[in-house]
Order: C-alpha cells, then sequence, then structure tokens
C-alpha cells in the first residue's frame, strides 16, 4: 500500500482566529470511491474569513478550503466516471443521481449537518495522515496541493480549467443556476438582492437573463457602478434593516416578486420576506449568517398573507442531474463576470497566503483571491 504523499497544505490549526499555517501533510491513496486530487486553483472569500472567525463548531486543526479545481492523480477502487488526467471541478455538496429535483440533500447529509458532524466525516480523517486527526468542512478540504474526495463531490470539466473556473463549485454555480431552480423567476418580475459579493454579482448576470423589468441590490454602495453595469436597476446601500425595508418598498411600490438573501448577514433574512409582495412573493435564503446564534424571525402574518420563504443550500444544485446545464450556464456567463470576481492581481502562492490573506479580506466584496499550487 502506498505511503502516501507529502503534499504542502493550508491549515487552521488552533482556535486563534487570526491564523493559518502552511505545513507539510501526508495524502494517502484514495480508498474505494474516492479520487485523489493534484489540485491547480481553490479560492478565497469573506466567506472563508468569516467562517475562520466566528463558527465556534470548527474543529482543529482542520484544512481549510471548499471548493477549486485541478486534475485526477490517482482514482480508487470502484471509480468509474473519472480517470487520470481528467480536470475536475470540487462541489461542496456532492451529486446523488438518484434524488429527485427537489432538493440536493439526502437525509444522510441532512443528519450529518443538523448533528453538526460535517468537521470530522471518517472518510476525511483517513485520507490523511496517520492520527486520522486532520478535520475539514463537510469532508472537503482544497488548500492542499495534492487532497482526496469522494467522487461525488467531482464536476468533470471539458478542459484544461483556468482561474474563472476556480469558484465554480460555490458562487458561481449557485449563481448561475440558483435562480432558475430555486424560484423560477418570470419574465417581466422584479427582483431583490442582498448582497454584493460574488454570489450577488453572479446572481445579477443570471437574473438578467429572464428580463426582469426590475433588479434591485442591497450592497456596499461604492459597487454601484459595476453593478449596474450588469445589469441591476438601483443599487440600495447596505445599513439598517429598517432603513432598507423602506428605501426597497419606495422603489418596487408593491413588493418584489422574487428576493434572494445572499449577504451572509442574517439581519436581512426578515427584510428579505417582508418585502416580497403580499400573495405571491417569494424569499429565498441562500447563505448561512456568519453568527453562529443567528436567528431569523417574522409575524406569521407575513406568511398567512401569502409570502413564501424557502432556504437552499448551493443553489439546490446537483451536479450528478445538472452537469450539462452546469456547464452551459458557466461558458455562457463566466466570461462577463470573471474579471471582477478573479481579477490578475489577486492570485497568491500557497507559501504567502498565511502573510496576505487579512489584507485580501479588505478589498471589494465581490473578490476571490485565488490560491496558486
Amino acid at each position: 500500500m502506498e505511503s502516501g504523499l507529502d503534499s504542502k497544505a493550508i491549515i487552521c490549526e488552533t482556535a486563534d482566529k487570526n491564523e493559518f499555517t502552511v505545513k507539510t501533510i501526508q495524502v494517502k491513496a484514495p480508498a474505494a470511491g474516492f479520487v485523489r486530487v493534484q489540485m491547480k486553483y481553490a479560492t478565497f472569500s469573506k466567506h472563508d474569513g468569516m467562517q475562520h472567525a466566528h463558527d465556534s463548531n470548527a474543529e482543529y486543526p482542520y484544512l481549510a478550503g471548499y471548493d477549486g479545481v485541478g486534475i485526477v492523480e490517482q482514482v480508487g477502487e470502484g471509480i468509474e466516471e473519472f480517470e487520470i488526467g481528467d480536470y475536475v471541478s470540487i462541489f461542496l455538496v456532492p451529486g446523488n443521481p438518484s434524488l429527485t429535483g427537489k432538493s440536493n440533500l439526502s437525509d444522510h447529509a441532512i443528519k450529518i449537518l443538523g448533528k453538526g458532524k460535517f468537521w470530522r466525516l471518517p472518510a476525511h480523517l483517513e485520507a490523511y495522515d496517520d492520527d486520522k486527526n486532520l478535520a475539514g468542512f463537510q469532508g472537503v478540504g482544497t488548500w492542499s496541493q495534492y487532497a482526496v474526495f469522494h467522487a461525488g463531490h467531482l464536476l468533470k470539466l471539458d478542459g484544461e480549467p483556468s482561474l474563472k473556473d476556480a469558484c465554480l463549485g460555490s458562487a458561481l454555480g449557485t449563481g448561475l443556476l440558483g435562480p432558475s431552480k430555486i424560484l423560477n423567476i418570470d419574465e417581466e418580475g422584479s427582483v431583490a438582492i442582498f448582497g454584493s459579493n460574488s454570489l450577488g454579482l453572479t446572481l445579477v448576470s443570471s437574473v438578467k437573463k429572464t428580463n426582469p423589468k426590475l433588479i434591485v441590490v442591497v450592497g456596499a454602495k461604492e459597487d454601484q457602478e459595476l453593478f449596474e453595469k450588469l445589469g441591476a436597476t438601483f443599487v440600495v446601500d447596505e445599513g439598517e434593516p429598517s432603513d432598507i425595508h423602506k428605501s426597497l418598498m419606495e422603489i418596487s411600490g408593491d413588493g418584489y416578486d422574487f428576493t434572494f438573501e445572499a449577504s451572509n448577514f442574517s439581519r436581512f433574512g426578515t427584510v428579505a420576506l417582508e418585502i416580497c409582495h403580499k400573495g405571491w412573493g417569494k424569499c429565498a435564503l441562500l447563505t448561512k449568517a456568519s453568527e453562529d446564534d443567528a436567528t431569523i424571525s417574522t409575524r406569521p402574518f407575513q406568511l398567512v398573507t401569502g409570502r413564501h420563504w424557502i432556504g437552499s443550500f448551493m443553489g439546490n444544485i446537483n451536479i450528478a442531474r445538472d452537469h450539462e446545464a452546469l456547464l452551459s450556464a458557466h461558458k455562457e456567463l463566466s466570461e462577463s463576470i470573471a474579471e471582477y470576481i478573479v481579477p490578475e492581481d489577486h492570485v497568491v502562492s500557497i507559501d504567502d497566503f498565511p502573510q496576505k490573506w487579512k489584507e485580501l479580506s479588505e478589498t471589494a466584496t465581490y473578490h476571490r483571491t485565488i490560491i496558486q499550487f
């Protein structure tokens, strides 16, 4: 049995919220049903920084990162859909061909998430070192030169990946297919999007294709010009929820047909619902709030009068079923938004990342940093 490969990896070793460490780990040969990938690019976003700073459920040490692209280096027993040399994108939610279109989460996955056990999945622990002590968020850790994943987490790409492909497994994927899979937006509808981050930017580009009469983004005022260029009708500056509620209703008049909460801030969850149109307005929560103890609430009257409040994990994308649709949407839209999400000056080596991650966290909310291996 192969002893394993040496691999440089970015590890969060302790609950010290200000530190990442580059160290060499052992990456074992993939077990049955698993694939070892030589990573080419992975991403860092403000969400990673929030998770690093606020998630009290984290278990240490953990291998960070949950999306990226690479090349298949070795396959485990029983793997037929991938072979050595395939280019792949890593998705946080594993594809499952047996699931219906209603959800991308199996009962097993929901139980794991609900019990907070997603940091220490046994298969992930057994893939690294001999002490079986290296955790990973939901069994995925991409910030390593080599990494092992269950085959269900991988989406085969048509060709060699570039920088713009690195976040396909998170913000791009959710934003590209999420609107059509979750809310089925009507032509001439009105849409409000909370969050001027990379997910919000992708949502605007995707929603614009449906020809809505109104797209309003709640986000940083300095992002107004860019979001209007991509299709937003108005950009409302982030602030107190009551002020935002008033501003949004003044713009729409009667309320919005569709809203997306994609900001990572729980304080906007209730506003996103309550600005929905009475009788048919639909609100989709797409992100987990950064605060551990975050809650959202509303008066029953808001729901009794016909508003719909739903949640979706990673845009309800099931890569086992949505493979072709996702790649098609990515090819169509990524060229127009990639230069904003992944600017050329936001590429950093694995060795330099621990010294630069704080600085990179302070840039525009829609930027993602590419970690190059």
